[in-house]
């Protein structure tokens, strides 16, 4: 089966294989063979999913922690996942899981209790969200740790912690991964923002700050939850002006809604949680859809055009309210053309 689908895509162009990769989620690489065995490993490791699927996925911190769980994915077709509120939450570590922790000294400020309280906390995270009988996870997504601080020289105190929670989550659910038979399978998939970030919106844009992206997936979460065309449903009893309040009031009515403290709280962890899950839920189906099209012997451009252009309707709006500049090719060329023109064309 392998070799065969190796056949198949070694007759596209590089170009069309680096679009596949990025539909996909998966990282584009130079050479052409590469991106082959990426899409070839992509789609054996789908296969072996069953029909619905549950995502956890993980936006680190310690005490700013969001997860979202995404259950019973349905990644064969086009039905949506459900955002259900109760499986959408913000914790702070110390608050959830620091009392039951037993220092060995008097100093917590110690090396041997400062060490030991973060692998407390990790532990209980996992015991706690990651391993649940009653619904284990087929996919876990964390989101990967930078080491320095807005490319700074130094590594900041509070980025090293949270860089060395990551690890120590993996490190949890790996022991308890070879004592679990239920757990074997599971896959644990590091991804960081820009990566998310690309999958959703860069890659269709002309190179946006910094700065401005964060303001982009927050515009971004908020367009689609006043959309029927959202890549998930949820039941969220929103205001008919919701679509007309500021950011800052739509994200205390949201806080409201989860049951989260209003004051000095943001949304953006909340959101890029989500954002994380969704990214691996369109990737898996867009790989399914692909395992289907190549054994029927289909056409891998006509299958980029048109995830091209349904991604692109996910996205206009945030585009069109942000005056972006819009890529001809979103995958490799920098030629831009404007967002109404795109926008016409599709």
């Amino acid at each position: 089966m392998s070799i065969n689908y190796q056949r198949q895509l070694s007759k596209y162009t590089n170009d069309v294989l680096s679009q596949v990769c990025t539909a996909c989620g998966l990282t584009v690489k130079p050479r052409k063979q590469d991106k082959i065995d990426a899409i070839t490993n992509g789609m054996q490791r789908v296969a072996n999913l069953p029909n619905k699927i549950n995502v956890l996925a993980i936006d680190v911190g310690v005490k700013n922690l969001s997860y979202c769980r995404l259950s019973h994915i349905n990644i064969k077709g086009d039905k949506r996942p459900t955002l259900d509120i109760n499986k959408w939450k913000k914790i702070d570590l110390h608050e959830q899981y620091g009392s039951t922790y037993r220092p060995l000294t008097n100093d917590m400020t110690s090396l041997v209790d400062s060490k030991r309280y973060l692998s407390h906390l990790a532990f209980e995270l996992v015991n706690d969200i990651v391993i649940r009988q009653d619904e284990s996870p087929h996919v876990i997504v964390i989101e990967n740790q930078r080491t320095r601080s807005n490319q700074l020289l130094s590594t900041l105190p509070n980025v090293l912690l949270n860089y060395t929670l990551e690890n120590m989550v993996y490190s949890t659910f790996w022991t308890l991964q070879q004592q679990r038979s239920c757990l074997k399978d599971t896959v644990v998939t590091p991804m960081n923002a820009s990566k998310m970030t690309h999958f959703w919106i860069n890659r269709f844009i002309d190179s946006p700050k910094n700065s401005q992206t964060k303001k982009l997936r927050i515009e971004l979460f908020f367009n689609w939850l006043c959309s029927n065309n959202a890549p998930f449903l949820h039941s969220f009893v929103l205001p008919e002006n919701f679509g007309d309040l500021s950011t800052l009031n739509k994200s205390k009515y949201l806080l409201n809604q989860l049951g989260l403290p209003i004051v000095n709280n943001k949304i953006d962890d909340l959101v890029d949680s989500l954002l994380y899950g969704l990214t691996i839920y369109k990737s898996l189906q867009n790989q399914h859809s692909l395992l289907e099209l190549l054994d029927c012997n289909g056409d891998l451009s006509t299958f980029v055009e048109d995830r091209s252009k349904e991604h692109f309707k996910l996205i206009q709006k945030v585009i069109i309210q942000n005056k972006l500049e819009v890529l001809n090719k979103p995958s490799r060329t920098t030629k831009k053309i404007s967002e109404v023109s795109r926008i016409s064309k599709l």
